[in-house]
């Protein structure tokens, strides 16, 4: 064999076992659960509740709309969801 082969192999071996020492550490830590809380705790930094109001808006839907957009509610396009919350925020 030759000296850069060898070199390279062993190269090889010692990148082998880094990869599969941090692959092992991955896995024991998520086994015990520490990106399990790290998610959750990223999630309660990104959803913030914002303060409440006392105005309640009762939205019905009449024969019209549901004979134009479907019988059922979850046959209505995501966008006319949309724009009735744009319009009502």
């Amino acid at each position: 064999m030759s000296n850069n082969f060898r070199r390279w192999f062993s190269q090889a071996i010692v990148n082998g076992r880094a990869g599969l020492l941090v692959a092992l550490i991955v896995l024991l830590v998520w086994q015990i659960g520490l990106f399990n809380q790290l998610r959750l705790q990223l999630t309660n930094i990104y959803y913030v509740s914002r303060p409440t109001t006392n105005h309640i808006v009762i939205i019905a839907a009449d024969d019209a709309s549901l004979q134009m957009y479907g019988r059922a509610l979850n046959e209505w396009p995501r966008d006319l969801y949309a724009d009735l919350v744009t319009y009502l925020d």
